[in-house]
């Protein structure tokens, strides 16, 4: 995957900066993706659209009519906490069961932003849970000239930068108020969350992305005052995610744990215990259902929407594959949390692809019903493997990120790079002749630690 192997060069050409400008090597995931990574469906906010003076401006108008939020008074400190940001149901499904065992025993704090109305509801249906809106429970300053300043001297030292290629100073220069905002960003919500430093939680912080400004300066306070910080990846990992800062990042299986541990800085422990959302999933979603012999099945695609490495026309060949033989199975398709459902069903005309169906239901759901799961990349094909479900990688041009090419050789699913793959495939679903590796046996996920033997408390796993 182009994006992710740069990146590593990327971390090289500007390590000579890792003492001069701190702020710069600490923020590098995020500068590296704010000029490299673009979805399909980005787009651009205005202050961006005019570059830097868009952003000066926006931030002259932020200086002139700020007013401060009414906050809620502080509460006290808990030992535990947790940040829940976004509404991403991997992310949130992640840590929700960690929450529940650790809020049977004691009061947790809880951190949220940009959740969805279900998701705060049940959180406030908890017992000894402290919810703490971002908006609301922080105070804010009038935004600092001197962050500011510092935001633009630091971007001028990287777009110097000799050591940068031709590409990325070009887009250093048409993404300047991306990366000026990053850095002020993070200064600035160092401020916000030092004002809050007292009800940080004492023993541990936990969380599912260290990738924004926000983020990155929570985790770094509450480190400062001697809290862990575990960090329980809510995806496969790219090279980004090795730009960690936590004291204990937990893993979906001991391949992402080889990985990181070569990679992560001193003092990071790097834990295979499993993942709390699929040993959920798999308890409520339970074995597949029995067919008989010529059954039509149910195969479930998980789409990713396109982005920069990923084009449109991989994807559109990708989905081709599967348009064969396609009445004797029933294909449901369930579309990224972040793509365009109308340029999915773009695509998937283009392709010549005809679907029963385009999942409006929850992952459970669709697990459920599912006999047979495909994705080119996603994460939640371990999912699937999990619950039993037969397993393809469908993939034209063997794209893919090298944690999902790992998983694959260590015998997790099967790849479909042709529709006569496909189609042999089909029969041997339709005759019920399936093997390894689309066929995941149970030693495998218990080798590679992504499932665990049951009993074992979360808490016991990490010590809390």
């Amino acid at each position: 995957m182009k994006l992710q192997d740069e990146f590593e060069r990327f971390q090289e050409r500007i390590g000579g900066l890792r003492e001069s400008h701190p702020l710069l090597w600490l923020l590098r995931d995020s500068i590296y993706l704010a000029l490299h990574y673009q979805s399909a469906t980005d787009v651009p906010l205005r202050r961006h659209q005019w570059g830097l003076w868009g952003w000066r401006l926006r931030w002259w108008r932020d200086w002139l009519f700020f007013r401060p939020l009414p906050n809620s008074p502080p509460n006290e400190s808990t030992r535990f906490g947790f940040l829940f940001y976004g509404s991403w149901d991997s992310h949130f499904a992640t840590l929700l069961p960690v929450l529940s065992e650790l809020a049977a025993r004691e009061p947790v704090s809880v951190w949220t932003l940009a959740l969805n109305s279900r998701q705060l509801q049940d959180l406030e249906a908890m017992s000894n849970v402290r919810l703490l809106p971002i908006a609301g429970s922080l105070s804010y300053d009038r935004p600092r000239p001197s962050d500011r300043r510092r935001a633009l001297a630091d971007y001028r030292v990287l777009a110097q930068s000799e050591k940068l290629t031709t590409e990325e100073h070009l887009l250093l220069r048409t993404k300047a108020s991306r990366v000026v905002e990053l850095i002020f960003d993070y200064l600035n919500w160092t401020r916000i969350w030092n004002r809050a430093k007292t009800q940080l939680p004492t023993e541990a912080l936990l969380l599912t992305s260290e990738s924004t400004p926000l983020v990155k300066a929570m985790r770094d306070l509450a480190r400062s005052q001697g809290c862990r910080v575990v960090h329980f990846f809510h995806g496969l990992p790219g090279a980004t995610h090795q730009v960690t800062s936590a004291t204990d990042v937990c893993v979906f299986s001991a391949l992402e744990k080889d990985w990181l541990e070569t990679r992560a800085p001193p003092g990071t422990r790097v834990h295979a215990i499993g993942n709390p959302r699929m040993e959920e999933i798999r308890k409520r979603v339970g074995p597949p259902r029995r067919r008989a012999k010529d059954e039509p099945f149910r195969a479930l695609f998980f789409s990713q929407g396109p982005g920069s490495d990923y084009t449109p026309a991989m994807r559109r060949q990708d989905l081709g594959i599967l348009a064969r033989d396609q009445g004797s199975w029933h294909l449901r398709v369930r579309p990224h949390p972040t793509e365009s459902e109308k340029l999915l069903r773009e695509d998937l005309a283009l392709a010549g692809l005809e679907v029963n169906e385009i999942s409006s239901q929850s992952l459970l759901d669709d697990l459920t019903w599912s006999d047979v799961a495909l994705t080119s990349f996603s994460t939640a094909l371990l999912e699937a493997a999990v619950c039993g479900r037969i397993c393809y990688w469908v993939n034209a041009q063997d794209y893919s990120i090298a944690a999902a090419q790992a998983l694959r050789a260590q015998g997790i699913g099967g790849l479909i790079k042709s529709s006569e793959e496909w189609n042999s495939a089909i029969k041997r679903l339709l005759t019920l002749e399936m093997s390894e590796p689309e066929v995941v046996r149970k030693e495998v996920l218990l080798k590679l630690r992504i499932i665990n033997p049951s009993g074992i408390s979360w808490a016991q796993r990490l010590d809390l």
